[in-house]
């Protein structure tokens, strides 16, 4: 036996459903706010990079309110750290650390440097004027410069004794002061000062000019002494020189470096401040505070050059100098003009030959280009010659073949000629002969294969003097031509309209034929019918359909009037209605009128058709009873209906 389980209570499960929708409503309204801000301030404690944000956003306005507050707590709070971070920065990359401090060192060195070379002027100045006869003066500025030094160093080391003052031995690698040496009256000096200042320097110098480890510092300015820094493996001498020194000097001083590297090179690469130096060492610093006097650069016995000798030497430079100058003049305007040469259409320089001062020219020119001659004034050759030895050609340019052109065709001002490729075109507006013979021209120039006259038109003046005598305007008829546009004003007939809308486009150089203000002689001689068949007026006698006097030359004046115009509106195409209306006036009955009017009516259309007005062309109708006993209105009257609008012209059939 089976059983069947009851089917679940859909109702109460949807029930719960919806409680628990509007619950969740219920805690969204009164805590959902709340609980998304909760969320966003959980979102930033959790993320690094929005708590960085956070402190970022009050942390210089933190530093301003404690400095503010206590200034020497926040001093000793940021002075180890950062104090640790220079340290760190200079051990790693001192670099950048030299390039805040150059603006600080780099005025002090300049001030110094400055104050040098003042003392250094200020001694050439008394040197010169303790008076140097003008033998002398030449003498000495001959021998500075066969020495390779200036004039003012020359001057000083004739003038000056030098003599190294203090000599200082130092190992390489630490900057420790290994021994020293000084005349006996030199001022005594810091050899630990020297060493470690020359140590800074070089690291600052080497550190700001970003120079390669093997650029070391060698000379240096310290008051009235020159400093000398000679380099050694281990060691280096530093030299305090009084004066100007010579260049010996500095391979005496290497020489006796080398001696000392030699017998004490393992001394000196183990040195570290606490073994004591062998007397050898000092022995050979003593050597080295040399002593020079002025009437030392005289050498005995040797011979001395005569001033005659030097006059002509002297002479003989001028004129080698003079050369020099004036054939680097002559090269560079050669070049000047080969260089214009080339750059110049229609000119073909093959070569430019320069004898002595004067340059031939050969080659191709175009005879429209610029002569040789004008292209050399152009170039500035200065005092040369410049001789034409082109021969003559025919050149491909575009600029010149059109100045070709406009020569060989007589171009008019009005015309524009254009070299697009190999294609000539022609714009503008010209006389009908030179349109003509643009049309008939025959190729001969080979830079052309073809030519296009699509914007060339013949002018307004010729074009409207060959509508004029091919068109025959009448009278009455205004014609202008305008960009190639025939304008027809005033009274036409209607065949001489149809005649220039035809054979006017026709007409060469015409774009277009404008007759809008033309007015059809035709229409307006329909108009004037129309009117005067409307004004006439038949009268008849009381109680009658027959003419009173002049009535019946009214309507055969009527009939002729008709006749014109229905030919006319049969050339217009225009549809015409004519008809004959009958008055009465309001004596008798309705009968008797009515009958009277259709009576006159109709004696006048009989009357018109006699005349030669086709009879259906022309219907009768009553005008109805009158109210008055009027006379004038015992009559009969014409009525035409004509579409009598502006006429538009168009081409002939």
């Amino acid at each position: 036996m089976v059983t069947r389980s009851p089917p679940p209570d859909l109702t109460s499960a949807s029930q719960e459903e919806e409680a628990e929708r509007r619950l969740e409503a219920l805690r969204e309204i009164l805590s959902g706010a709340d609980q998304r801000r909760l969320d966003e301030l959980a979102r930033r404690i959790q993320e690094r990079q929005l708590r960085a944000d956070d402190v970022a956003d009050v942390l210089p306005e933190a530093f301003v309110r404690e400095f503010d507050r206590s200034p020497a707590r926040l001093t000793e709070a940021v002075r180890k750290p950062i104090e640790h971070t220079l340290r760190e920065a200079v051990r790693n990359d001192p670099r950048p650390i030299a390039d805040a401090i150059f603006p600080i060192i780099g005025p002090a060195i300049r001030r110094y440097i400055t104050a040098s070379v003042r003392s250094l002027a200020e001694s050439l100045s008394r040197t010169i004027e303790r008076g140097l006869s003008p033998r002398r003066q030449l003498a000495w500025r001959l021998k500075a410069w066969r020495s390779g030094v200036s004039f003012g160093a020359y001057v000083l080391q004739r003038t000056f004794v030098y003599r190294v003052e203090h000599v200082y031995l130092i190992q390489a690698g630490s900057g420790l002061l290994v021994a020293e040496a000084h005349h006996d009256e030199s001022p005594s000096m810091d050899g630990d000062a020297i060493s470690g200042m020359l140590a800074a320097l070089q690291s600052f110098v080497l550190d700001s000019f970003e120079l390669g480890d093997d650029r070391r510092l060698e000379t240096a300015q310290l008051g009235d002494f020159t400093l000398w820094a000679i380099h050694g493996p281990h060691a280096l001498l530093a030299c305090a020189i009084r004066g100007v020194p010579g260049n010996d000097l500095r391979t005496r001083l290497a020489s006796s470096l080398d001696s000392i590297h030699l017998r004490f090179a393992r001394e000196l690469e183990g040195f570290d401040g606490t073994q004591t130096v062998p007397p050898a060492v000092d022995e050979e610093l003593d050597a080295c505070l040399y002593l020079r006097r002025a009437d030392e650069d005289t050498a005995d016995g040797k011979r001395r050059i005569g001033w005659p000798v030097w006059v002509a030497l002297i002479v003989l430079a001028a004129l080698t100098v003079r050369w020099l100058v004036s054939d680097i003049n002559q090269r560079m305007a050669m070049e000047r003009l080969t260089e214009q040469l080339a750059t110049t259409p229609g000119v073909v320089a093959t070569d430019v030959v320069r004898d002595r001062k004067v340059l031939s020219v050969h080659g191709l020119r175009d005879p429209l280009a610029p002569t040789v001659a004008e292209l050399a004034a152009a170039a500035e050759v200065g005092g040369l010659e410049v001789i034409d030895e082109t021969e003559p050609y025919q050149s491909l340019e575009p600029g010149l073949v059109l100045q070709r052109l406009s020569r060989a065709l007589d171009q008019p001002s009005s015309v524009e000629l254009r070299l697009d490729g190999s294609v000539l075109r022609v714009a503008g507006v010209a006389d009908s002969e030179w349109v003509d013979m643009m049309d008939q021209l025959v190729l001969v120039s080979p830079a052309i294969d073809e030519v296009d006259t699509s914007r060339l038109r013949v002018s307004d003046e010729t074009l409207l003097e060959t509508v004029r005598r091919l068109l025959s305007p009448p009278s009455k008829v205004t014609l202008g031509v305008s960009d190639a546009v025939l304008e027809v004003g005033g009274i036409a007939p209607l065949a001489w309209a149809r005649e220039a809308v035809t054979r006017g486009p026709q007409i060469a150089g015409l774009r277009e034929v404008d007759i809008s203000a033309v007015r059809v002689a035709e229409v307006i001689e329909a108009a004037s019918l129309v009117e005067r068949i409307g004004d006439a007026q038949i009268y008849f006698a009381r109680g009658s359909a027959d003419y009173r006097e002049g009535g019946a030359g009214a309507v055969a004046t009527a009939a002729q009037d008709l006749r014109r115009l229905l030919r006319l509106a049969e050339e217009l195409s225009r549809p015409i209605a004519i008809v004959s209306v009958g008055h009465t006036d309001g004596l008798g009955s309705s009968d008797e009128n009515r009958t009277l009017r259709e009576a006159r009516a109709a004696r006048v259309r009989t009357d018109l058709v006699a005349a030669g007005v086709p009879a259906a062309a022309v219907a009768v109708r009553d005008a109805g009873d009158a109210t008055t006993e009027d006379e004038d209105l015992r009559k009969a009257e014409i009525r035409v209906e004509m579409d009598l609008s502006p006429y538009q012209v168009t081409p002939a059939p």
